[in-house]
C-alpha cells in the first residue's frame, strides 16, 4: 500500500493491544493457586512473581486488581506449610 493508504488505515483502525495491563497480577494468582501442590521450584517462582506483581501495581488497572497477587501470596504460604509438614514427616 502507498503511504497515504497506510495513514488512512492508521486513522480508521484501532491499534491492537499487545498485552493486558493486569497479566502479571493474574499470573501471580494462578501461580499461587498451583502452589497447593508443594513443589519447591513452583513455590519459589510464585514468591518472586507475586512480590514483583505487588510492587509494580501502583496505578491504573493493575492497582485495581492488586488483591490477586496478595491472594496468590497467601496461597503460596499454604503451600510452604504443606511442604514443611511433608518434610517433617519424611524425616521421622
Amino acid at each position: 500500500m502507498c503511504k497515504g493508504c497506510w495513514e488512512l488505515r492508521d486513522q480508521k483502525v484501532k491499534p491492537i493491544k499487545e498485552y493486558s495491563a493486569t497479566r502479571l497480577q493474574t499470573t501471580g494468582l494462578v501461580m499461587g493457586c498451583f502452589c497447593v501442590l508443594p513443589i519447591p521450584v513452583l513455590i519459589l517462582a510464585s514468591l518472586v512473581v507475586n512480590t514483583i506483581a505487588i510492587v509494580k501495581a501502583k496505578e491504573g488497572p493493575a492497582r485495581e486488581v492488586r488483591w490477586r497477587p496478595v491472594v496468590g501470596l497467601c496461597v503460596t504460604f499454604v503451600g510452604i506449610l504443606e511442604l514443611v509438614v511433608i518434610l517433617a514427616f519424611a524425616v521421622r
